[in-house]
């Protein structure tokens, strides 16, 4: 339980720093805010994930417990070595993903350099979010974003402790929908297609979503549909059907979701997961995204705020209804929710304190066994008991956040268009 209580107390200081910052930045000089601008996204880079992966895996001598150790470094030894992912090691990501986690590699063959590399893509996303959002002026919305996006306990957690990699379906989703909006849609093609292939299978929602959203389907779907095809035949060739492995971990239960909660209020009645219950989600999440980008499509496209919220309710309804949630798919909406929400102070609050959550409650969760308990009865002492809240708190704060995203996109946004 140490790695809890370590989470939870860097969680609280990052959560300090921010509210010291967000306070600070209105009352720096204008005269700053060019400097700030030209460097932010790399003297925060370098103290706030650099400097601390630094501290902890290679002056303290931390090792790695996270996906890390466990998932990415067997995966990028093997890509490394020219071997097939499915048929010669595990994988539960899409097929190029283990040669994306090679790339370092090639430099320093040690399984925390993982972790920079992820921090230098997390980056790059961050800085690509910010422009496309209208930030990339000095300004005091652009440092408060930046400080956000960098210091909040959520992505600063997932990125040094966990090394997570889900930031990087919002890295093709935003570059998909900037090829879009400008027109591109042989362009949104292939980068919706770089993307399914790089991140994971859940990017199918919202590739379904761009479907709707772009202007000409003959395109994105003449450039897809034969990427699509090509790949799944050449997976079949090499690996026959252990590439649809990927498919088993959906059934996997993970906090936060709705269905744990209706579990334990049921009294077991309600299933918290199970394959039907898996497939139907995704069934339902897919109509949902293509309706979306159908429904919305002038305003997803003319208005980056409206595209983010619209994606916010896209994979906030995924950790609700899907029973595979873990709290690391925070990551999938964090830089979008955020730059969204930026001039609204509370909500912010609620977005830190989601994040803060979600980082330690997930530890806390697979610590426990991954217990879902069916009544009181089940709840094994004090730790399960606070799990319990924490994960009702997730949803709670997840319900707020579509809700409020709905109606964004029910009163859109006025248009600007990406730079």
């Amino acid at each position: 339980m140490n790695v809890i209580y370590e989470k939870a107390a860097l969680a609280l200081a990052s959560a300090l720093g921010l509210a010291t910052a967000w306070t600070i930045i209105p009352r720096l000089r204008p005269s700053w805010w060019l400097l700030a601008a030209r460097w932010d996204t790399l003297v925060l880079w370098l103290a706030t994930r650099l400097a601390p992966i630094w501290f902890i895996y290679l002056f303290s001598h931390y090792s790695p417990h996270s996906d890390v150790a466990t998932c990415f470094w067997p995966q990028a030894q093997g890509a490394l070595a020219g071997q097939i992912p499915y048929r010669d090691f595990e994988s539960f990501f899409s097929p190029l993903f283990p040669s994306l986690l090679a790339i370092p590699l090639l430099a320093w063959p040690d399984p925390r350099v993982i972790f920079i590399w992820m921090s230098v893509l997390e980056a790059i996303t961050i800085a690509a979010t910010a422009r496309a959002a209208g930030f990339d002026q000095p300004g005091v919305r652009r440092a408060r974003f930046m400080a956000c996006a960098f210091l909040a306990p959520g992505p600063l957690l997932l990125c040094v402790i966990g090394g997570q990699e889900d930031f990087l379906v919002w890295s093709f989703g935003l570059f998909t929908w900037l090829a879009a909006t400008r027109h591109r849609d042989y362009r949104a093609g292939f980068r919706a297609a770089a993307g399914m292939l790089i991140t994971k299978p859940l990017f199918i929602l919202p590739l379904a979503g761009f479907l709707g959203l772009v202007r000409s389907r003959r395109a994105y779907l003449g450039v897809l549909v034969p990427v699509g095809v090509a790949s799944a035949a050449l997976l079949w060739h090499l690996t026959g059907r252990a590439f649809l492995m990927t498919l088993g971990q959906s059934h996997n239960i993970s906090p936060p979701n709705l269905w744990i909660i209706l579990h334990f209020l049921s009294a077991g009645r309600i299933p918290a997961g199970g394959p039907i219950l898996s497939f139907s989600a995704l069934a339902i999440l897919l109509v949902g995204a293509l309706f979306l980008g159908v429904r919305h499509a002038e305003t997803l496209r003319a208005s980056f705020a409206d595209f983010a919220a619209g994606w916010t309710l896209l994979f906030a309804l995924l950790m609700l209804l899907s029973p595979k949630s873990e709290g690391a798919y925070l990551a999938n909406f964090a830089l979008p929710c955020l730059a969204w929400l930026i001039d609204r102070p509370k909500w912010i609050l609620l977005w830190t304190g989601l994040g803060a959550v979600g980082v330690v409650e997930s530890s806390l969760f697979y610590r426990l066994g991954e217990i879902c308990p069916a009544d009181w009865a089940e709840v094994a002492g004090p730790a399960m008991a606070v799990d319990l809240v924490l994960q009702l708190l997730e949803v709670t704060a997840l319900v707020a956040i579509a809700a409020l995203a709905w109606r964004a996109l029910s009163s859109p946004a006025v248009p600007h268009h990406a730079r």
